[in-house]
Parts: structure tokens; C-alpha cells; sequence
């Protein structure tokens, strides 16, 4: 569970660069979380350019390790995504987020590589969640490594995984309750 450090990094970017911060930012952020960066600050912040837009979000990335200690791992996810591939399951990670913080998790809080056979990040396409194009990318790369799969099952904890997974055509199990193994 990252949100809490991507809306602090976020909050300190703002605050770093002078930008106002219109009335409850903070909330639609979180409502937003799991869209492309970009995408949610032209929702939120309309009144700055393309530009700044992106100084806000190099400026934001250099602060994501400062915020690293914020990720929580939530374990019956982690013991559950252990199961699953210690019982062959292929996996998949589709996220909103950057190679280079993929990268930084891999490396100081979660192994990602080593539990997902392919990962696809927010640079690895042009069109992000809710978009089809990253569920649809993930499915391609897993079945060039394994073959035609029989069954495809997306599992995502926001609404732009489920309308992104099911716009793909995939079966989609909603995991709001990550303290549940359910």
C-alpha cells in the first residue's frame, strides 16, 4: 500500500514549487490513485500548464524515496501472491506507477521481479488505467512466455482496474479488504 507515500511526496512537490493547492486536493488525490500521474494532476489542478505539470512531477519522483518507510506491505496479499506462484500460477503486475519506482520498491520494500513474471508500468504504455492497453499489454507478454492461457483473472483494489480489466475482456475479482484472505 503505497497511497499514503505518494500523497505526501505529492503534497511536498506542491509545496516545493509553489503551487496552490485548491480546497481538499488531498482527498481527490486518493480518489484518483490508480490513474497515471499526469492524468490525475490535469484533473486536479487545471489551471497549470503542461509544464509545470511535469516540473511537479519530476519533482514529486525525487521525493518518492524520502516517503519509501510510508509503503505498508500488506501481508495476506504478499502471503497469497507467495502462494500463488509457489503453485505456478503466471502473475502480472499492472501499475500506474513509474519503472523507476517500481525499481525503488523492488529494491528497499518488496521483490517484485522475483513474484511477477511480467511487470508493465505507466512507461510501458500510452493509454493508463482505466484504458484497457496495460491489462491488455500484461495479458500478451504472459501468453508469449507460457502459451494461450485458459482462464485470465484481473484482481485490483480501485474502479479503474475494474473498468480497465473488464473493457479487455478479463474476469475481474474486486480486493477491497486486504486484512481479509477472502
Amino acid at each position: 500500500d503505497s497511497v499514503d507515500m505518494h500523497v505526501k511526496a505529492f503534497l511536498e512537490a506542491c509545496d516545493n514549487l509553489g503551487i496552490k493547492k485548491p480546497e481538499h486536493i488531498e482527498k481527490k488525490f486518493r480518489e484518483l490513485v490508480g490513474m497515471k500521474f499526469m492524468e490525475i494532476v490535469h484533473d486536479i489542478l487545471k489551471n497549470y500548464s503542461d509544464i509545470e505539470l511535469m516540473k511537479l512531477r519530476d519533482e514529486r519522483r525525487k521525493l518518492l524515496p524520502k516517503y519509501i518507510k510510508e509503503i505498508k506491505i500488506i501481508k495476506p496479499v504478499y502471503d497469497k501472491l507467495l502462494k500463488l506462484k509457489r503453485q505456478g500460477y503466471p502473475l502480472a503486475l499492472v501499475t500506474s506507477s513509474s519503472k523507476s519506482f517500481v525499481d525503488l520498491i523492488d529494491k528497499n520494500v518488496f521483490p517484485i521481479y522475483e513474484i511477477f513474471d511480467v511487470v508493465i508500468t505507466s512507461d510501458d504504455v500510452s493509454n493508463g488505467k482505466p484504458d484497457p492497453e496495460p491489462f491488455l499489454r500484461a495479458y500478451y507478454k504472459l501468453r508469449e512466455k507460457y502459451g494461450d492461457p485458459n482462464n485470465v483473472y484481473v484482481v485490483g483494489d480501485t474502479d479503474y482496474d475494474k473498468i480497465g480489466a473488464e473493457n479487455a475482456g478479463f474476469k475481474f475479482i474486486y480486493y477491497k479488504n486486504f486484512a481479509s484472505e477472502e
